[in-house]
């Protein structure tokens, strides 16, 4: 693969990692949390399962705003998103409800950060590559879990939970810069039918 590809696989990979991880730290965290917070197991697993329905229900819609305003913006919307939910649970969860919706949040920016590093990767990588490029994007999930978990003995313990999903917010800011541009000659409309198009064009050895 060449430059753009590898960075369009990367930046998909980055993107997704950082939508999903609050969701992960959530659970990563759960017990200092939940010591301040003052919510139990049943608590913690209904924040969790409020996080995913809202991914689930905003992801058709989400999908519209990807085909409208193409990958590159959508998936820098999403990791804002992400970040925004990550800082606001660091510095304002000062009760259960409203840790619930700032969870919730998140799964706003999970939906549409899965559905822009998907379009991103049929932007940029032609189809013959296209499912090995999807399955290091499905890499960041378990990457995600990983980081969640190393943040508890890193950060929880040590300086406290609120700074492991502040950590987590400018980790992920770090993100933006990494999503590739589509060409500006290109249109929005016609994301998903360029690779094929191109490859006919010009093929890749």
């Amino acid at each position: 693969m060449n430059e753009s590809r590898v960075r369009a696989v990367v930046a998909a990979c980055t993107t997704t990692t950082a939508c999903v991880f609050p969701v992960f730290l959530a659970g990563g965290v759960a017990v200092q949390m939940g010591a301040e917070l003052r919510y139990s197991p049943a608590g913690l697993g209904a924040a969790i399962a409020v996080n995913f329905a809202v991914s689930a229900f905003a992801s058709v819609p989400a999908g519209r705003i990807v085909e409208r305003f193409g990958p590159t913006g959508t998936g820098r919307a999403a990791i804002v998103l992400a970040a925004a939910c990550l800082l606001g649970v660091g510095a304002l969860a000062h009760s259960y409800p409203l840790f619930v919706v700032l969870l919730a949040f998140g799964g706003l920016g999970n939906a549409l950060g899965q559905l822009a590093s998907n379009a991103s990767l049929a932007f940029h990588v032609r189809p013959g590559r296209q499912g090995i490029s999807f399955g290091v994007k499905q890499t960041a999930v378990p990457l995600s879990q990983l980081l969640a978990g190393a943040s508890v003995p890193v950060v929880a313990l040590t300086v406290g939970w609120r700074w492991a999903w502040m950590a987590g917010a400018l980790v992920a800011l770090l993100a933006i810069p990494i999503v590739p541009s589509e060409p500006r000659t290109t249109p929005v409309r016609r994301t998903m039918r360029w690779p094929a198009a191109r490859r006919t064009a010009n093929p890749d050895p």
